[in-house]
């Protein structure tokens, strides 16, 4: 049905090309972008970056995997592919959600907030269930192997 009308017609009040993007969007591979770090340093570990946008939504993907050149440094941030929406304010707006892991032998649940234009900042709760800076050091040191993960929706400028 959507691909049979012609481009700018109507059905039922919905512009042609709207559907086209709404199946498209809803249908196709999710976009690879290249984010930029802040206190995070890739070396030779893994980023998987990907997201899928619809109108002014952005759902992302954020995987940092680290290798032995990998680091992290105190309050990690990176950017998403597009500036969200001014509604959002710094370190007030939950953004997205996660994990991150200790190689397997421990993890905690990593919660993403905006912190300006298109940049997020990682943090994370303590064992105490405290929402705190990610650091070097904190919750663990890191090292090979180690991982963090995240996701989430955004409303876009």
């Amino acid at each position: 049905l959507i691909t049979s009308l012609d481009a700018g017609a109507k059905l039922r009040g919905v512009d042609a090309d709207m559907l086209r993007d709404i199946a498209d969007a809803a249908t196709s591979a999710w976009t690879v972008w290249v984010p930029t770090l802040t206190n995070l340093t890739q070396g030779n570990g893994t980023i998987t970056a990907v997201y899928r946008r619809l109108g002014k939504t952005l759902d992302y993907s954020f995987k940092f995997k680290l290798g032995n050149t990998s680091a992290v440094g105190s309050a990690p941030k990176f950017t998403l592919p597009a500036s969200l929406a001014s509604r959002y304010a710094a370190i007030e707006d939950e953004v997205g959600t996660g994990i991150l892991l200790d190689s397997g032998t421990a993890n905690r649940a990593a919660v993403v907030f905006f912190s300006s234009g298109s940049t997020v900042e990682i943090l994370h709760y303590s064992s105490t269930g405290v929402v705190t800076t990610t650091t070097a050091t904190v919750p663990w040191t890191w090292t090979t192997n180690d991982c963090l993960a995240v996701h989430g929706t955004v409303e876009l400028a």
